[in-house]
């Protein structure tokens, strides 16, 4: 497929969310649930697409107005943006100041594109980079947060930065991060199974952006052949009205949604912030500044690259024939850990990613994460540390060490376990339908279900921890 193509499919998806949003707005005053900033993205979304029509306007604006900007949850950064995109940018500036890494690039970006204290907002960026962002290209979110959905929006920040300043530490920073994130999308454009936020709409419009603006830098056609991937892949959960469902995953979570989503199984993959009328118009701008930014570039055609096996310190990817499997060292958030390997084959993902939202209550424990429990339910995980040593995922924590060993073969996975522990630990995995325990050591026992954005979770355990294989068909 090529370049241009490819922007018209960008461009086609960012229309539906727009008309979607147009639709739904057309005998209804506001969105009539909470949202954060999606009255400011949606603007820029409706102008950006020619569907933003006066009625619609006074609309969004009255809503937009009627935030209470004392509250202290009002996403100021997230505003500025969406207004600025939408050319309505209101100064002074004020923010939020959430240290968290996105924000921080958000914030800064706002203040270089809005030329107030510009500066600062570069000093604030390239400070924060410096400490937050890997050997490996990977930008932490904060300290013991590894998410792909926010690595992709800081990366989006970092690029625009460069666009807006010509500093170069910008640039290759932002193409370190696209180098890093390029290792994990699969042949089905499946690539957000890692940290908070799996899976979900922002992050893959970010994806996107970030893959054209690279192809925009560098021509390198091997990036137009992830970036059609991802496409396939968000495309293939587009609703028949032109939507997307805030998690890319089967099933649909129906409309409007609770107040307490990430504490509702209907919901599996919410977090206590998500809004659906915040994530759809942002997916819609971002998909549809992804196509700006091809249009920009040099002409070119897609070309698919085999996929590779590739390690650092905190994930390790095996590929053996048809079968790729991908593991994440556990600690920090629950969403970071990948202890049992993600595994592909066959043109689809056949295992799951383990975690979610883990303040708030809610529907995530500990115990959907494949690791051994003691009597009382605690994880292994709990004060623990872990690292990959060849292919074995070591954890030393208080309730004992494990060395779990890998062995990836095509469509299937052997997992030697050794556990050294006072305690009397159970071994535990989280299955899904494309899963079968070929081989146990000891025998297993159904143990509830579990939640992760995947869906819902078969638990199971055996009563002493020691080798299993697993088979996928």
């Amino acid at each position: 497929m090529s370049s241009t193509q490819l922007a018209e499919r960008l461009s086609s998806l960012a229309h539906g969310i727009a008309g979607f949003i147009s639709g739904y707005l057309q005998d209804r005053d506001d969105f009539g649930m909470r949202s954060f900033y999606g009255e400011a993205f949606s603007l820029a979304l409706l102008q950006r697409t020619g569907l933003l029509t006066s009625d619609t306007e006074a609309k969004l604006l009255r809503a937009f107005d009627a935030k209470d900007r004392t509250h202290w949850q009002y996403h100021w950064e997230f505003n500025h943006y969406g207004m600025l995109e939408a050319g309505r940018l209101r100064a002074p500036l004020e923010f939020r100041n959430t240290p968290a890494t996105n924000w921080t690039l958000l914030r800064a970006n706002v203040r270089v594109r809005a030329d107030e204290d510009g500066v600062r907002g570069s000093e604030e960026a390239e400070e924060k980079i410096e400490r937050m962002q890997c050997e490996s290209g990977l930008i932490l979110d904060d300290r013991g947060v590894r998410s792909f959905q926010y690595h992709c929006f800081s990366a989006a920040m970092l690029f625009e930065l460069h666009r807006e300043t010509g500093r170069e530490r910008f640039l290759q920073a932002f193409l370190a991060a696209v180098s890093f994130i390029r290792n994990f999308i699969l042949p089905n454009g499946d690539a957000l199974y890692v940290g908070r936020g799996q899976q979900q709409s922002f992050g893959y419009a970010s994806l996107a952006y970030i893959l054209a603006a690279a192809y925009s830098k560098t021509g390198d056609a091997t990036i137009l052949g992830d970036l059609q991937r991802v496409i396939a892949y968000v495309c293939s959960f587009v609703r028949a009205d032109g939507s997307l469902p805030l998690v890319m995953r089967a099933g649909d979570e129906p409309l409007p949604h609770p107040d307490a989503p990430h504490r509702d199984q209907r919901y599996p993959g919410w977090y206590a912030y998500n809004n659906y009328f915040d994530y759809l118009p942002f997916a819609g701008v971002f998909l549809a500044k992804a196509a700006a930014v091809l249009n920009e570039a040099p002409a070119g055609r897609a070309v698919e690259s085999e996929p590779k096996s590739y390690r650092d310190r905190d994930f390790l990817k095996i590929v053996s024939g048809t079968t790729i499997a991908v593991l994440g060292r556990t600690g920090g958030y629950w969403t970071n850990d990948l202890p049992v390997p993600y595994v592909y084959r066959g043109d689809r993902v056949r295992t799951s990613c383990y975690g979610g939202e883990q303040f708030g209550g809610g529907i995530y424990t500990t115990g959907g994460i494949p690791l051994p429990i003691s009597r009382g339910g605690r994880s292994l995980r709990w004060r623990s540390w872990s690292c990959f040593l060849g292919n074995r995922l070591i954890v030393i924590a208080p309730l004992g060490v494990l060395i779990r060993r890998f062995s990836i073969h095509d469509g299937r996975v052997e997992i030697d376990n050794q556990l050294f522990s006072p305690f009397k630990l159970r071994d535990r995995y989280l299955l899904s339908d494309d899963v079968r325990v070929a081989h146990s050591e000891y025998p297993l026992v159904a143990a509830g279900t579990e939640y992760c954005a995947s869906g819902p979770l078969r638990a199971v355990e055996s009563n002493r921890v020691g080798r299993i294989v697993l088979e996928f068909p």
